[in-house]
């Protein structure tokens, strides 16, 4: 019989009573036995920013990483998360070394402006279509939300 039983490697994980339960927050958040306690836990220590805030960094993107730098990161966020002073003036400068925003708009409008008015190759109909294409990676954006994550 000692063929069919498989231990379970319990090192990242918290027992309470018979139960065992993971350390990491999104497996708790995912579970529909554990979700909704640990959502009721932020809410009793009136903490619900700080849910809210990892709640949305699990899904930040190039398109959204600004506006949650404002929302959480931010002191004067309307959700501003409890992190240090330190910690946030570095998630400040890593998102907007990543996201220098003065006057992108008017200079991408600009360059699809003079890429419409190009002559067209020898052959073709017209320009080549415009393809906008981002710097930044997924993963500079994720790694500008570590230090206020870990703290």
């Amino acid at each position: 019989m000692s063929g069919f039983w498989k231990s379970k490697d319990r090192s990242n994980m918290l027992k309470f009573g018979p139960f065992y339960y993971s350390k990491d927050f999104y497996e708790l958040a995912d579970s529909h036995v554990t979700g909704p306690a640990l959502k009721r836990h932020f809410e009793f220590n009136k903490s619900m920013e700080n849910y809210n805030y990892l709640m949305a960094v699990r899904t930040v993107t190039k398109r959204n990483a600004v506006a949650l730098c404002q929302r959480f990161i931010n002191a004067g966020g309307p959700e501003a998360v409890n992190i240090g002073f330190d910690v946030r003036e570095s998630v400040i400068e890593e998102v907007g070394n990543l996201f220098p925003h003065e006057g992108q708009r008017a200079r991408m409008e600009q360059r699809m402006m003079r890429h419409a008015l190009a002559t067209p190759a020898a052959g073709q109909a017209g320009a080549q279509p415009f393809v906008h294409k981002p710097t930044v990676s997924g993963d500079a954006v994720k790694d500008a939300f570590d230090d206020a994550t870990r703290a």
